[in-house]
């Protein structure tokens, strides 16, 4: 089996979205991934809806950035890391609300 890459990750987002869990949420997240396979991701939740562009659009304005290595955002999106664990040893960083950060952890299903 080849190796996940974080934009496997980013491309199954929307397969494993939970719109019930997102109902009622206006939010905008960036993802600033550094390293082999990295990039930057802006993710738009809309009252359940969830948007998925590369880059940020202009026009968007987050309320956080998640900044990390694409590889340590790969073993998140596996269960591999703990996110808080990640966060308290500086390997997850967070600017702006990191609630938001944390509320969309809860919206996505962990990919299979």
């Amino acid at each position: 089996m080849d190796q996940v890459t974080a934009r496997d990750v980013v491309a199954g987002m929307k397969d494993n979205f939970d719109a019930a869990a997102a109902k009622g949420v206006s939010a905008v997240l960036v993802y600033e991934l550094a390293g082999d396979g990295g990039g930057v991701w802006t993710l738009d939740v809309q009252d359940g809806t969830l948007t998925v562009d590369e880059g940020i659009p202009s026009g968007k304005a987050a309320a956080a950035t998640v900044k990390m290595a694409a590889d340590d955002f790969v073993k998140v999106a596996l269960g591999e890391m703990n996110p808080m664990q990640g966060f308290m040893s500086r390997k997850i960083k967070i600017q702006g609300d990191p609630f938001t950060a944390q509320q969309f952890q809860g919206f996505f299903k962990r990919p299979s």
